[in-house]
């Protein structure tokens, strides 16, 4: 896989992906390059990634050449003190290499007075040697042997690695074999771009341990060893002059370590190490390096305890971050590959404040909290820090949880306080608004209007926000009326100038249902008035296309009815068609009409509670509908209808059309529409033939001598149009049907 050949070491951020590795953060530094911990969700493991540039000529064809024959090698080497090598190349203008990561860091983050005895120095010594001379059985020379390439574990335990540099030793590649190592490091012939041999590396070795030793470079770093060879044949300084406790004869063996000739040090490792233990005093043969486990058991043991470590670092200091991207990363994978289950509380808390903390898997750790109170303790404690990139994901994760709509509990003080000093101040409009629809969602309303709902300072910071011309100004109107605190709003009358002040009055009284007594009687009767017109003219495409098929599916039902009961035998008769086409106009387009009215009261007016609105509609509705019956009897059968049968039968039908107002989706309004209407007709048509009721006018007259299934079929397939098309579009402003 080819990576972007543009990619540049100083762009290089978290996220971005690399191959199929998506990088985590940076780990480490230097002067050839950066070190960049990944995921590699493929392969379930977090590894590291060292980028460089390509030293010039490097991406010659002799190289490539070099680089395509031995890394395959690479990448199949096995020793327990190598780190194995994953991937490595050159990729567009970088050069890359590919290895597990390793939890303790390397060898530089160790050296330091006090915290690298000399026994784990040897040991240490140890592993590396057993390392190099592995490295150099198979013909390999490293070129860049420093305690920044070598990592060691939480046990102390070390391995080699960045293979970036190293060289197969073979002679007719010889002019390859020049470095770019780290001068300190570096043995004589590199600084001179000669012949690079196994020697090469044991004089880096024996600088590195002056190093061990002496938590110090030569000279500290002053002056460059090989160079100071080159030009005055000077030698490595005695370890002795800076501890006095090391053995005397440590400077004889550094000495022949880092000889200036290559044929004056020890040929192998193994050589090296025996005269460094020798001058300590152990015996030939003397193992100080342990047998080491398979790596992924050794991964297994870094990874519980780097949880260990950062679990009792959080409980230490509560409320703030203990484990960085990486070592969450390496939490992460452990905790999800562990077979031991479930977690307890402690752990999904540790773990949901770190992935909100970090970015990394929050949402999968946000589902393993069960309790919505933890899930939200969590968030409040984050929130309250005030670093907006957490916040983000805070928000984020609030707002999608249904749980929490509506919050179980009142969220904590600092997270209100946080949320609205976010929403005042942020310069990104998503997180504003995000904040402002947090807070929505977990603040109770207000059952009355009252005084103060927050405290004074913050209730004048959401004023301030609800002054503001904008999404983000109408969202903290919005909340002012969800609290119904007359403070604010009291606030927000006497600073808004007048276009500002309707608009915002407008969405307080939206959110509330009214505005409070306090405020003028005018400016609630103008705002009132406002909303109403609103609530009449609100998207007049779907008005309009209401209205239509509301009108369109009862003239389809009456017409329907009109033409299979006329008494006419031939069913293609014009005048049969005409007639029935004529009552099905004048009947079915205000039927059509009073169907319309009644959906759009009980559907937009939310204010008003539902089942008074729904009882509201229904009573209007059916007056609507009864003057389309009234005129339908008068104008085609010229008969004025009497009796309350047609009333009762609309007052019916009605109140199926209004069943909008209990928010059921529009296949059960369309079900509850049906069933009014059809017992509406059926009702009225039956009463009207049988006892006392005989003499009262139904809703439609149907043939006398007609079968009830006959009849009933009829009302059916009036009916259904008419329920069907009625409820078709959608009314309401604020959710889809």
């Amino acid at each position: 896989m080819t990576g972007d050949p543009s990619i540049q070491l100083n762009k290089l951020q978290t996220g971005t992906l690399f191959k199929e590795y998506a990088l985590l953060e940076q780990i480490g530094a230097g002067g050839q390059g950066v070190v960049w911990s990944a995921l590699d969700a493929s392969h379930e493991r977090i590894v590291a990634i060292k980028f460089s540039e390509p030293a010039l000529g490097e991406a010659s064809q002799a190289y490539a050449w070099v680089q395509d024959r031995q890394t395959e090698r690479l990448l199949t080497l096995h020793h327990p003190n190598l780190l194995p090598l994953y991937d490595f190349g050159i990729d567009g203008q970088v050069r890359y290499t590919v290895s597990t990561y390793v939890s303790g860091g390397s060898l530089v983050n160790w050296l330091k007075p006090g915290k690298f005895p000399t026994l784990a120095a040897l040991r240490c010594a140890a592993e590396i040697a057993s390392g190099m001379d592995y490295l150099h059985a198979q013909g390999i020379v490293h070129r860049d042997l420093k305690p920044g390439n070598i990592l060691l574990d939480l046990n102390q335990h070390a391995y080699v690695t960045d293979f970036g540099l190293a060289r197969d030793i073979i002679s007719n590649t010889a002019v390859m074999h020049t470095g770019h190592g780290t001068p300190p490091y570096a043995p004589p012939e590199q600084h001179k771009m000669k012949q690079m041999t196994q020697e090469s590396d044991i004089y880096s070795f024996g600088v590195m341990l002056y190093e061990f030793f002496t938590q110090r470079l030569p000279w500290n770093g002053e002056m460059i060893l090989a160079l100071e060879q080159l030009q005055t044949h000077a030698e490595i300084p005695d370890p002795c002059e800076v501890d006095a406790s090391l053995p005397r004869t440590l400077v004889t063996v550094l000495r022949c370590l880092t000889a200036a000739e290559p044929g004056g040090r020890p040929h192998t490792f193994n050589q090296a190490l025996g005269l460094l233990l020798e001058c300590f005093g152990f015996p030939p043969g003397f193992n100080l390096s342990p047998t080491l486990g398979d790596l992924p058991v050794i991964q297994h043991r870094d990874a519980a305890q780097v949880f260990e470590q950062s679990l009792m670092q959080w409980r230490l200091n509560a409320g703030k971050t203990s484990a960085s991207l990486t070592r969450l990363a390496v939490i992460d994978q452990y905790l999800r590959q562990k077979k031991v289950q479930p977690l307890s509380d402690e752990v999904q808390r540790f773990m949901l404040f770190h992935s909100l903390s970090r970015g990394y898997n929050e949402e999968y750790w946000w589902q393993q909290v069960p309790r919505v109170s933890e899930r939200l303790a969590v968030a409040a404690e984050l929130i309250a820090q005030k670093d907006e990139s957490i916040l983000a994901r805070c928000v984020s994760r609030l707002r999608k949880d249904k749980e929490l709509h509506p919050a179980p509990e009142l969220p904590p003080a600092r997270m209100t306080e946080a949320l609205l000093e976010t929403a005042g101040r942020s310069q990104d409009p998503w997180l504003r608004q995000e904040c402002l629809d947090v807070l929505i969602a977990l603040l109770p309303a207000g059952r009355h209007w009252r005084e103060n709902a927050l405290p004074p300072e913050q209730e004048q910071a959401l004023a301030e926000m609800a002054l503001e011309d904008s999404g983000q100004g109408d969202r903290a109107a919005q909340l002012i009326g969800r609290l119904r605190s007359q403070g604010a709003l009291q606030h927000l009358i006497r600073r808004a100038q007048d276009e500002r002040r309707r608009r915002a009055l407008h969405a307080v009284q939206k959110a509330a249902g009214s505005l409070p007594a306090s405020v003028d009687l005018n400016i609630r009767l103008e705002v009132s008035l406002e909303r109403l017109a609103e609530q009449f003219i609100s998207k007049p495409w779907n008005l309009l296309a209401s209205l239509g098929a509301a009108c369109l599916g009862a003239a389809l039902g009456f017409g329907a009815i009109f033409y299979l009961s006329y008494r006419y035998p031939v069913y293609l008769d014009t005048l049969r068609i005409t007639n029935s086409l004529v009552r099905a106009l004048v009947l079915g387009v205000p039927f059509g009409v009073g169907i319309f009215l009644t959906r759009l009261l009980a559907e937009r007016f939310t204010w008003l509670n539902a089942w008074l609105r729904m009882g509201i509609a229904s009573l209007l509705g059916s007056l609507i509908l009864v003057l389309a019956m009234n005129g339908f009897h008068i104008l085609i059968l010229n008969t004025p209808p009497h009796g309350l049968l047609v009333p009762a039968g609309c007052l019916l039908t009605a109140a199926g059309f209004a069943s909008g107002a209990l928010r059921l989706g529009r296949t059960w309004r369309s079900l509850v529409s049906l069933a009014a209407l059809f017992s509406a007709l059926a009702g009225t048509w039956y009463l009207h033939l049988g006892g006392t009721s005989a003499a009262a006018t139904p809703m439609i007259y149907f043939d006398a001598a007609a079968s009830p299934a006959q009849v009933l079929g009829m009302i059916l397939l009036a009916a259904l149009p008419a329920a069907v098309l009625g409820n078709l579009v959608n009314l309401k402003l604020n959710e889809q049907a």
